[in-house]
C-alpha cells in the first residue's frame, strides 16, 4: 500500500475543527503552509517516502527486529525527519505523536494498514529515538 492510496479521497476538512481546538490554529495553519510550500512534486516525494517509510517498518515487524536496533531507529529518524516539514517535534510532543498511533483508531488504521501491529511497534520505537536524541 502507498501513502498516496491510504489518503485518496481523504477530505481534511472535517478534521480541521478538531486539530484547531487540539493544537490551536497557529499550529495547523502553520502545517497546511508547509505543506503547500512542498508543491505537487514535494507532496508527491513527501507521500513516496511516507510509504517507503511505513513498508519498510512493515519489513522489520515481520522480522521481529527490535525497536531499538539500528535500521529500525535509522528509519524512525527519516519519519521523525518527514514530521518535521510541518513542526519542530521534541522528546515529549514526538513520544506524544507515537502514542497517539496506537491511542486514535484513525491512526492506528494508516498504519497498520501496512502491518497489523504497526502502530504500536512505531509507537514504542519513537520512544526510543526520542529518549535517545531529542530534548
Amino acid at each position: 500500500m502507498e501513502a498516496k492510496d491510504l489518503y485518496a479521497g481523504f477530505d481534511n476538512s472535517e478534521y480541521d475543527v478538531e486539530a484547531r481546538e487540539r493544537w490551536g490554529t497557529e499550529a495547523v495553519d502553520r502545517g497546511a503552509s508547509a505543506w503547500a510550500r512542498l508543491g505537487v512534486d514535494g507532496q508527491a516525494a513527501h507521500h513516496a517516502e511516507t510509504t517507503a517509510i511505513g513498508q519498510s517498518l512493515a519489513a522489520c515487524l515481520a522480522e521481529g527486529l527490535a525497536v531499538d536496533t539500528p535500521r529500525v531507529q535509522a528509519l524512525v529518524a527519516r519519519h521523525h525527519a518527514q514530521i518535521a516539514v510541518f513542526w519542530t517535534p521534541n522528546r515529549e510532543s514526538y513520544t506524544g505523536l507515537g502514542r497517539m498511533y496506537v491511542d486514535d483508531a484513525r491512526f492506528t488504521a494508516t498504519y497498520d494498514a501496512f502491518a497489523p501491529g504497526l502502530a504500536p511497534y512505531l509507537r514504542d520505537a519513537i520512544a526510543v529515538f526520542a529518549a535517545a536524541n531529542l530534548a
